[in-house]
């Protein structure tokens, strides 16, 4: 083989791992946890904004979720100029300005006409974020048609075999895009917004997905209040398919893996799907395909693995430190001071991000 077909081969593969992910995200993951904890355990915000500074401009795309939490440690402290840098960043990369409401600290945000008409500026002045729209609506695609086949297959034997072959054939399309190193994720094509959804279903003269919450009887007796979508800055569309056939997360967990190293993956993302795997043996509606041997705990994310005991909490801890998430320790610090001083630190699927 010649030396200018070598040259041409080797830059051709430099360009395909550059454009998915070249650089190791372990490190931003890491960053991002020891901000937080310098917030919520040390009181610290200054290192906290140093090591949240670092984690974004050291990696390329910082996960919108991550820019948020800052922004709202920011308006906490009152440092006006922090918050609304971290606010255009996260309006930048794709976060609706509905998104404001939702954590109980940002109340007086609104009150507040002058601040909020700066808000209104950014959010107008947003760089329009560059997504795969293929990919995007292929993913759409299917998740409608996944949506549709569950909501009317009853309790029909034949409906429910079809929906089984209909989520392994789209796990295994979503994990093609592992040769790439990648994973159809916000990162990806963008987060799942219902104003985003709403446009690609009349692209395609689509009916609207009934909203789940729509029969419930108005004298319920637990009170319920629809969440927006958009409030867990992530995009559900392909994760979907591995909450309802968890087996394809057995069967792909190393390259899901790799693709959180890649940083298209969060790695709570992969340590929920560990966890979800576990719990579906339960759940007779599944299908399963697989064997998983059953560990004395993972990382007290699903509310029915939670462990208690000091030796197992001990343990999960170094679940955690293995697969770079953050403490255990600071997670329920952070789910008190979210309760009493209305932060907003948990997002993605049931906020177990």
């Amino acid at each position: 083989m010649n030396r200018l077909l070598l040259l041409i081969i080797f830059a051709t593969s430099a360009i395909s791992q550059k454009s998915f992910g070249q650089k190791n995200y372990l490190g931003y993951f890491d960053l991002v946890n020891r901000a937080e904890e310098q917030f919520v355990v040390n009181s610290n915000k200054t290192k906290s904004y140093a090591l949240y500074d670092s984690a974004f401009s050291e990696y390329d795309k910082p996960f919108v979720k991550d820019f948020f939490i800052a922004s709202q440690i920011a308006y906490y402290n009152g440092d006006t100029s922090r918050f609304l840098n971290y606010i255009k960043k996260s309006f930048d990369t794709g976060m609706t300005f509905q998104c404001l409401h939702a954590p109980r600290l940002f109340d007086s945000l609104f009150a507040n006409k002058s601040l909020l008409a700066t808000l209104d500026s950014i959010y107008e002045r947003r760089e329009k974020l560059s997504v795969d729209t293929v990919t995007r609506d292929s993913v759409y695609m299917r998740f409608y048609k996944m949506e549709t086949a569950k909501k009317n297959m009853g309790r029909d034997s034949a409906l429910i075999a079809q929906y089984h072959l209909m989520e392994k054939s789209n796990t295994d399309y979503y994990a093609s895009f592992f040769k790439k190193g990648a994973f159809p994720s916000e990162q990806l094509m963008g987060l799942y917004t219902e104003d985003g959804f709403d446009l690609f279903l009349k692209k395609y003269n689509l009916a609207p997905l009934e909203s789940p919450l729509k029969n419930i009887p108005a004298n319920a007796p637990l009170t319920f209040k629809r969440i927006p979508d958009d409030y867990a800055l992530w995009n559900e569309a392909a994760f979907a398919s591995f909450l309802h056939y968890p087996c394809a997360f057995s069967k792909y967990k190393k390259e899901f893996w790799q693709a959180v190293e890649n940083g298209y993956v969060h790695p709570k993302d992969y340590a929920m799907l560990e966890e979800w795997l576990t719990r579906s043996f339960n759940v007779p509606s599944y299908l399963h395909d697989c064997l998983e041997e059953k560990q004395s705990c993972y990382y007290n994310i699903t509310s029915n693995l939670l462990v208690t005991r000091k030796n197992l909490i001990k343990q999960v801890e170094v679940n955690r430190a293995n697969k770079h998430l953050q403490k255990y320790s600071v997670d329920l610090l952070k789910k008190k001071m979210q309760s009493e001083k209305g932060f907003g630190f948990f997002f993605g699927f049931f906020d177990y991000r």
